[in-house]
C-alpha cells in the first residue's frame, strides 16, 4: 500500500500515475502474465481508503500463523535510514537474509525512511540464537554505513 501525503491533493492523481508508470517499468503491470500479472489499484474512492487499515491487522495475523514452523521475528524491525537510500537498503537485507537462508517480511514508513522488517526463523532450533545475533550485528551495520538508525519507529 501506499499513501501520498501531498498539500496539495491534486498532486496525489500525479503521483499516482508516475506510481502506475514505475510499476509497469519493473513489469508489474495488468496486462502482465504469470508472476508479473498485477498492478497499481487506485483507491481515491474516500470510503475505499478509510476500509484500507482494516486490513493491516488481520494481515499481520495471517503471517504470524503461517503453518510452517518458520515465523516473522521482531529483532531489526525499527531500523531507518535517510529516504534516497530506502531503495538500496532493502537488497541490502535480503543478501543478509539469503546468506542465513531466510526470507523477511517487510512493510514501510516511506516517508521517513523506517521500514518494518521481521526475518522468519524457526524459534525451535539451536542454531537460531546465534543465526539472530549473526543477522542482527550485521543488518545494524547495513544500517550504518547508510548512517541510519537502528530505532527508528515513525522517524525518532
Amino acid at each position: 500500500m501506499v499513501e501520498f501525503a501531498k498539500n496539495n491533493p491534486g498532486q496525489h492523481i500525479t503521483k499516482l500515475k508516475q506510481l502506475d508508470e514505475t510499476m509497469g517499468d519493473l513489469g508489474y503491470a495488468w496486462s502482465g502474465t504469470g508472476q508479473n500479472w498485477g498492478g497499481v489499484t487506485h483507491a481515491t474512492d474516500p470510503k475505499m481508503q478509510a476500509r484500507i487499515p482494516e486490513f493491516r491487522s488481520p494481515g499481520l495475523n495471517i503471517m504470524m500463523s503461517t503453518k510452517q514452523d518458520g515465523k516473522p521475528v521482531s529483532f531489526v524491525e525499527d531500523c531507518a535510514v535517510e529516504l534516497p537510500n530506502l531503495v538500496d537498503y532493502p537488497h541490502g537485507l535480503t543478501a543478509i537474509f539469503e546468506k542465513y537462508g531466510t526470507k523477511g517480511t517487510r512493510c514501510a514508513h516511506a516517508s521517513v525512511g523506517g521500514l518494518h522488517v521481521q526475518p522468519v526463523l524457526t524459534l525451535k532450533l539451536d542454531q537460531t540464537e546465534r543465526t539472530m545475533r549473526a543477522i542482527t550485528e550485521e543488518c545494524f551495520d547495513l544500517v550504518a554505513t547508510y548512517q541510519g538508525s537502528q530505532s527508528g519507529e515513525h522517524g525518532d
